[in-house]
């Protein structure tokens, strides 16, 4: 049988959840057992539900790359908010400084995103700062203002390419004014934030 490293990983992540799911009947282990295994089938959950986008996304990243790191839906909303108010994001080496902090529910939304960008990219599109705005009809991602302790919902995205390459995409959660891309239609609507 010849399978593709996805398809492996596939089945491994499979087992795995299996084994979580299993394994947290009352019989085995206590409550406190339980729910440590219960957080981790949920960090895990995103990326098993849409694996197709999630290694498009991970094919499209590069060394430069941290959208997936800083803004993929396999964070939690309590690390979200820690990076908003102390800079510090576990799943990232390094101390940054306090900053507006989201992110994704999906990886099928960041991947849209990621994807139109690129293709404006390729079409010859070179917006300020090589940032890409999106509008969604609902919400995508949620996160905090720096310094808040108010968790926001947003619609709206951003997506910075430099040199063809995806350094960032990110829920925005403080938009400024200008034109935001309708991913809904093929034309661009201004943000009424």
């Amino acid at each position: 049988m010849n399978l593709s490293v996805e398809e492996l990983l596939l089945a491994a992540a499979g087992f795995a959840a299996w084994l979580l799911i299993y394994r947290l009947s009352p019989l085995y282990r206590s409550k406190a057992e339980m729910e440590r295994r219960a957080e981790l089938l949920a960090f895990a959950v995103p990326a098993l539900l849409e694996p197709k986008e999630f290694f498009e996304l991970i094919e499209l990243s590069d060394e430069h790359s941290h959208y997936l790191e800083r803004h993929g839906p396999i964070l939690k909303i309590e690390e979200i908010l820690e990076r908003a108010n102390t800079g510090r994001l576990e799943s990232f080496p390094h101390q940054g400084r306090p900053v507006h902090s989201s992110r994704w529910f999906f990886h099928e939304h960041l991947h849209l995103a990621v994807i139109s960008a690129l293709e404006l990219w390729e079409s010859g599109k070179r917006p300020e700062g090589g940032q890409f705005n999106f509008h969604f009809p609902h919400n995508i991602g949620e996160g905090y203002l720096k310094g808040t302790q108010e968790k926001k919902l947003t619609n709206l995205a951003a997506v910075i390419i430099r040199d063809g390459s995806v350094i960032s995409a990110y829920p925005v959660l403080k938009p400024k004014t200008g034109m935001y891309r309708d991913l809904s239609r093929a034309d661009e609507t201004q943000s009424d934030e």
